[in-house]
């Protein structure tokens, strides 16, 4: 797509949160005692709070136009064909080979591959569903719910339900409030920030624990009011973030934008990047200063790599060509 009808705004926004997606995904794996570190659990924790959220929405806001003809077609090239093809690499690093495991394993997505198949299943269900009225309310009282049952890791179902009203929310918002909220005192940011750390303190004074930002897990170790109280927080303190974000973010074309356009890709690749240097054995951080610098340095190299346009048109290149290969033509 043309930069001059790009919305620089999203882009720019991507660009932000592709960068902590793979600056987190860094620090867990490179530093082992990232949980024990107040440092890098507090800034970890607060991250996630909001740069998921954030590109769900972002995804639930570009799929308002699924009334094309190759509207399905896309998301299976875009969505599902990727997921396949990298679930089963992934699974074959992770099962030292084995076929045919990897190729049972495309119903447990591997680590990050979750995103890729919920945005499968958000894409291809997200019409009927908002067909429905109270669709977004649903949408919340099926996240809450959610965290009771034993869905786990099965196709992603636990988080896919669990995000699901923030993409459901970017789908249903019309475009004049993405205006509105433009339009607002740039002050009211400040708003969502300390919101968000307020929450954040909250959080970790409930006892709950850091997986609960993943929403892949049943709720664990709290009653079933607390529970729901927390999943609620999470999504307040997600939806407050996803407003102040877009609030202050810049208009301006830059490599940021870049990146944020070819986000995809980023987030495909950089954890069979990581996995390749776990194996690295002195890639291992015991300071957690250290790990933030070394990981935002690792994360900022990936993007720069990954996000550009030739490289990622050679990529949506080859997709096409499997895509044209084992889908229909038009």
């Amino acid at each position: 797509m043309d930069q001059k009808v790009r919305d620089n705004r999203f882009d720019n926004l991507k660009g932000v949160m592709i960068f902590l997606v793979v600056f987190c995904h860094f620090i867990e794996t490179m530093y082992a005692s990232w949980q024990d570190d107040p440092v890098t659990r507090y800034l970890y924790c607060f991250i996630y709070l909001f740069h998921m959220p954030v590109f769900i929405f972002i995804s639930g806001f570009f799929s308002k136009k699924n009334d094309t003809d190759d509207y399905y077609r896309k998301t299976i090239s875009n969505c599902l064909i990727p997921y396949i093809i990298f679930n089963f690499l992934y699974c074959m690093m992770g099962t030292g080979g084995d076929v045919l495991r990897s190729l049972l394993g495309f119903t447990y997505p591997q680590w990050t591959l979750w995103f890729l198949l919920s945005l499968f299943i958000w894409r291809i269900t997200v019409k009927p569903v908002s067909m429905f009225k109270g669709a977004f309310l649903l949408s919340v009282l099926l996240s809450l719910y959610v965290g009771f049952t034993e869905l786990g890791g099965f196709l992603a179902l636990a988080r896919t339900i669990g995000f699901l009203p923030f993409f459901l929310a970017g789908y249903l918002i019309p475009e004049q409030y993405i205006g509105k909220i433009r339009s607002l005192k740039k002050v009211y940011a400040l708003f969502a920030f300390v919101f968000a750390v307020i929450s954040l303190l909250v959080l970790q004074r409930s006892g709950a624990g850091i997986a609960v930002l993943y929403m892949s897990t049943p709720y664990d170790g709290m009653s079933p009011a607390a529970s729901v109280g927390v999943r609620t927080l999470i999504l307040a303190t997600g939806f407050i973030c996803i407003g102040g974000l877009i609030l202050i973010v810049s208009d301006k074309h830059s490599i940021i934008s870049v990146i944020g356009k070819n986000s995809i890709l980023i987030y495909l690749v950089h954890s069979g990047i990581i996995r390749v240097l776990m194996h690295v054995s002195f890639i291992k951080i015991d300071n957690g200063l250290v790990s933030i610098v070394f990981a935002a340095v690792c994360a900022a190299a990936v993007c720069l790599l990954f996000g550009n346009d030739p490289v990622t048109r050679a990529y949506r290149y080859v997709m096409g060509l499997i895509s044209n290969v084992v889908l229909k033509k038009k």
